[in-house]
């Protein structure tokens, strides 16, 4: 992108072997519309067929996902989906990945605690809910301690008026779609078509927050939208969370049943005659990593055994996010775990490192990409919080997900330290989401969702 030249028109240009990538040049500030730039890239596939129907926006969630790294790997299959009459396109958000100016404060950073760990009904017929030992109070407070180092970095680094991070919010996306469909309305390609101006989005979770803001500032621009897993907007931008795990467990635990179904030959952390079976042997497993206990008793591997209980939860919680290519890798790591857990070793923890780096690929940002878009969306309400003042909502998400629940509760704790932003967010524009767009909205969404249920 940095060979191509920024230009307010939608030029583009040979890229990346099989795409088209342009770059557009629009105001860091829409409120000063003669003040600094910013510039957006851009990465398409090109209709293929008549009769030409337009162009379809993406947004791949998060936030703080790279628009244009998701579009690399899923682009195309993503462009067959959409039809061969469109063109699809990727455009990156604000402050992050390759945008301009972008947020790259944490870089300047030592390792921070607790971060360097982290990127961030079909039960048998025995009711079973998951259940086990808690990550201790060093989790939370190295997050802590994690988002006031992060947060202090960034305002110094990027939180100046004319720096990325004070416009990272979700309202700037919605202002560069307006930008991009605009330029591209008036450019010779979208001659002939009928609704050229009206935007046309296909949004995954996070997105779809950026798909409900666009509608409901914009009604009358709003074309074909797809809303594919979808966030509740109040509960995304009230800063609670509390929408969002209510069947991770329930899909995590699919796992025992297809496992059961599959047999040991497939799946070899099959055992007994059930599915209920498989369960039990999971929570065996689980309830030897009480960290809790191993940090009241002050064993000497206490820290270990949190380090093996923290990676087996982010694990399990990632593989409930694409269980036709996770659920295979998954047996492997329970069978380690289940012997590692009788003899928690740092050794211990570096074979589980070994074993499980790279297989599941949850794409979470750059520390402070993530947060430069939520905590901004939530009006950074959380700012300068404690952790008691979390403790409360942090014990409800528990409640609703084992695997999940404390990763979940670290997403508001990165926002303690994140002050950047706090003008110009969505809340200051409008109050409510909803109202009659122009044109109906397809929501999508599994049965089972891990995380936009």
């Amino acid at each position: 992108f940095l060979e191509i030249s920024p230009s307010t028109n939608l030029t583009w240009h040979p890229c990346l072997g099989r795409f088209e990538c342009a770059v557009l040049d629009v105001p860091l500030d829409y409120s000063n519309l003669s003040g600094p730039r910013a510039f957006v890239p851009l990465v398409r596939t090109s209709a293929t067929t008549t009769p030409y129907k337009g162009m379809v926006l993406t947004n791949p969630g998060g936030p703080g996902e790279s628009a244009i790294d998701d579009f690399i790997n899923s682009g195309v299959y993503e462009a067959s989906i959409v039809g061969s009459n469109y063109d699809y396109v990727a455009f990156e958000p604000r402050g992050l990945g390759y945008s301009i100016p972008a947020t790259n404060c944490s870089s300047s950073l030592p390792p921070i605690p607790g971060i360097e760990k982290r990127s961030t009904s079909r039960r048998s017929s025995q009711s079973a809910r998951l259940t086990g030992p808690f990550l201790g109070s060093t989790f939370f407070n190295d997050d802590y301690e994690g988002s006031i180092e992060v947060g202090q970095a960034c305002q110094t680094l990027t939180g100046g008026p004319n720096d990325a991070g004070p416009h990272m919010s979700t309202l700037y996306l919605v202002q560069d779609m307006l930008s991009i469909v605009d330029a591209y309305a008036s450019s010779p390609q979208s001659q002939g078509l009928e609704n050229a101006s009206l935007v046309n989005f296909w949004a995954f979770s996070y997105g779809t927050y950026v798909a409900q803001t666009f509608a409901s500032i914009h009604p009358d621009r709003v074309g074909r939208f797809v809303m594919d897993g979808v966030v509740d907007p109040d509960d995304y931008r009230s800063g609670d969370l509390l929408k969002n795990l209510q069947f991770t467990d329930e899909a995590f635990s699919t796992y025992f049943v297809y496992c059961h179904l599959a047999g040991p030959t497939v799946c070899p952390y099959a055992t007994g005659t059930s599915a209920y079976d498989i369960f039990s042997r999971f929570e065996r497993t689980v309830r030897r990593l009480d960290v809790t206990e191993a940090e009241k008793q002050g064993w000497a591997n206490a820290t270990v055994i949190s380090l093996l209980l923290e990676g087996l939860k982010q694990f399990a919680h990632n593989v409930a996010y694409e269980p036709i290519n996770a659920f295979p890798a998954l047996a492997p790591v329970l069978l380690f775990m289940e012997t590692a857990s009788q003899n928690a070793t740092e050794a211990t923890v570096q074979q589980f490192k070994k074993l499980t780096g790279g297989k599941i690929t949850i794409a979470l940002g750059s520390i402070e990409w993530t947060r430069a878009v939520a905590c901004s969306d939530m009006g950074n309400v959380l700012f300068n919080q404690t952790l008691e003042d979390l403790s409360n909502v942090a014990k409800i998400m528990e409640s609703q997900s084992y695997v999940g629940g404390e990763f979940w509760a670290s997403l508001r704790v990165a926002c303690l330290g994140w002050g950047i932003g706090r003008e110009g967010t969505y809340i200051e524009f409008i109050g409510t989401f909803g109202g009659a767009s122009k044109n109906q909205m397809l929501f999508v969404s599994n049965t089972m969702d891990p995380a936009t249920p």
